[in-house]
Order: C-alpha cells, then sequence, then structure tokens
C-alpha cells in the first residue's frame, strides 16, 4: 500500500475550517457552515449559519444526520440535513480538558443511535438518534470512568471508548451493543474482555467486529528507542493474537486493512503484522495528541479519514489535501467508478 493520487483544494482567504468529514465522494466542512469541497472545484459555497460555536461534526454512513459539537464543551446539536432536530448536552464537569463522548451507529433493524453520555461524566447512554429516546434507560452506580473517542465496530456489534480514570490514566473500555440494549445495567461497568490493561492507551481502532489493534504507551520502560506496543486483541476472550513494537508515539491510529495509519505529529504508515513504516508525510501536521486529554492549543488540525475509499484528508492553513492509498488496481476501480458517477 502507497500512496497512489494526491489532490490539493483550496481554501477561500479569510474562512477557517474547523471540520472536515466524508460523503460521498466530497468533503463537508459541517462545523464551518456546511462547506462542501467537491472534487470538481476547489472554492465550495456556504450552507448555513448555526449562530454558535461549535467545532467539530460526525455524520451517520448515510449521510442522513449530522451532530455539530464543541470537542472540549458541553453543547452539541443534531441535524436533517440544514434542519435542526435537537440539541445535546454533556457534564460541565472536566468538560473543557477532554474530548466530546459521541459517536453515532445504525442498527440491524434501521434505527439511527447515538453514543453518548447526557447526564454525567461516566453514564453512557444510546438513544435514538432523531427523537432522543434512551434505549438503555438503568439504575445502579456506574463506574468511575470518563468517556471519550468513542467509535462502533465496522457493523455496530461494538462499542469502543478510549476515555481516562483519575490521576489521570488513559485507558479503553468496550463494550457489546446487542448485550447492553438487552441488559442495559451492563453499562453500569467498564468492560475489557479479559484484557489486561498495565500500559496507557494512546489509541485503538476496529479491524473488525471481533479484533481491536490497541496502541499501548510503552514511555520510559519500553527500552531504548521503543515508544508504543501495537496488540492485535481478540475481543472474546481477550486474548493478544499479534504484538509489536514501533520506535515512535503513534497518537490517534485508523486501521486500514492490515495496515494502521498513525497521526502523532504528521501522518505515518505501518504494516500492523512487522511494524514495517511504509509510508509518511511530514508536510502535514496532525497534532502531538495521545490522550483524550487536551488544552485547546493542542487541538489537531481538521482530519478526516475514509475507511472504505482508502483516503484521507488534512487541512492547513490554507488548502485541504487529499491523499488517496492502495495498488494500481484499487485506484483504477476508484477512477473508474468516479467517472460512472459524473
Amino acid at each position: 500500500m502507497q500512496e497512489m493520487r494526491r489532490s490539493v483544494f483550496d481554501i477561500p482567504i479569510g474562512f477557517t475550517l474547523n471540520s472536515l468529514m466524508w460523503q460521498g465522494n466530497d468533503l463537508i466542512g459541517w462545523a464551518s457552515g456546511g462547506r462542501r469541497i467537491e472534487f470538481t472545484r476547489s472554492v465550495p459555497e456556504i450552507g448555513f449559519a448555526l449562530g454558535y460555536c461549535v467545532d467539530s461534526a460526525i455524520c451517520s454512513e448515510d449521510g442522513q444526520f449530522t451532530v455539530l459539537y464543541e470537542r472540549l464543551g458541553t453543547k452539541a446539536v443534531v441535524l436533517r440535513g440544514h434542519q435542526v432536530l435537537r440539541e445535546l448536552n454533556r457534564s460541565y464537569y472536566c468538560a473543557d480538558a477532554y474530548e466530546y463522548p459521541i459517536a453515532l451507529s445504525r442498527l440491524k433493524n434501521g434505527r439511527h443511535v447515538i453514543a453518548h453520555c447526557p447526564e454525567e461524566y461516566n453514564i453512557l447512554d444510546l438513544e435514538d438518534l432523531e427523537t432522543g429516546e434512551s434505549l438503555t434507560p438503568r439504575m445502579g452506580q456506574p463506574d468511575d470512568y470518563f468517556y471519550s473517542r468513542l467509535r462502533f465496530s465496522p457493523s455496530g456489534e461494538r462499542l469502543l471508548s478510549c476515555g481516562w480514570v483519575w490521576h489521570p490514566w488513559n485507558t479503553l473500555t468496550v463494550h457489546g451493543v446487542p448485550e447492553v440494549l438487552e441488559s442495559p445495567e451492563k453499562l453500569n461497568s467498564t468492560s475489557t474482555y479479559g484484557l489486561s490493561l498495565t500500559s496507557e492507551v494512546q489509541s485503538a481502532d476496529f479491524l473488525d467486529d471481533d479484533r481491536l489493534l490497541v496502541a499501548f504507551d510503552l514511555g520510559e520502560d519500553g527500552g531504548e528507542g521503543q515508544y508504543t506496543h501495537l496488540a492485535v486483541i481478540h475481543l472474546p476472550d481477550g486474548r493478544q493474537d499479534s504484538t509489536v513494537n514501533l520506535p515512535r508515539t503513534t497518537g490517534t491510529i485508523y486501521v486500514i486493512g492490515d495496515h494502521v495509519l498513525t497521526l502523532y505529529e504528521y501522518p505515518r504508515l505501518y504494516r500492523i503484522a512487522s511494524g514495517e513504516l511504509i509510508a509518511q508525510w511530514p508536510e502535514f501536521s496532525t497534532g502531538r495528541q495521545t490522550s483524550s486529554i487536551l488544552i485547546s492549543e493542542e487541538v489537531p488540525a481538521p482530519f478526516a479519514f475514509d475507511r472504505r475509499g482508502l483516503r484521507f484528508a488534512v487541512a492547513q492553513t490554507d488548502t485541504v489535501t487529499v491523499i488517496e492509498l492502495g495498488n494500481s488496481s484499487q485506484v483504477l476501480d476508484r477512477v473508474l467508478s468516479e467517472k460512472k458517477c459524473s
């Protein structure tokens, strides 16, 4: 896997792009007035004005719903198209210090759901995205855990949180979605499927519904030149299927087949099995995030990852650059598909 095509789009002068996400073959800056960056032109039109200082966005897979939110704040809003459906909130407690916990998915029955913490920092809920109906009402005392950096597995069967516990310590928890919908009280306990977490977690991502790639922080104990321990975790029993040490901090990670894209300082692409560095892009700054805990000065540049399209986009001061990955046949198939749609 390697860089196969690069596209650069100009950002209009005087315009700040706060967020990026893929919608089909276009990029949208929802937190920047719904700007759409199309592959056929580089100066997008503004879509709407929200009247509130949001800086981040996520979108349902079918593009029907969007949630705009403050990464280090307490407010969020659900949109269908440009129509505001409802407002969301999270607890003020430490909200200015760690990422807003939020993720979208779709159940097998077609229902759109949102995972977030509308009551307290340690109470994770699944709700109907459109109506706000709670799908996991329950009683009991939840574990003292700060949920953050939520991700659903590819088919929505599991929900990952890369959050933290006090003092602080970066760690993760994984819940089975069908299980918590049937027995909501299971959300009161953090779940690691028997995985022993003796090191801090920088980030994690799903390889599939049953395997998780975790980037553990080795710190000074990792030995000379070793900073990150990449482990493939088999979730049904917590077994480590494979491990490799990397000579660099990974920060946020995204799985691309049998490769992993890391974002610490700038994007790098590694082969998971061997830890071999395949490609890197030092010309793009993607921040130094290794935790859900941030201060405003450390918030990374807008970045969008398209797992299906094998590509990513990163915003700089006056441009957005799209890097397409894969082999020659994959890129040819993509080009032919784009021509059929045009």
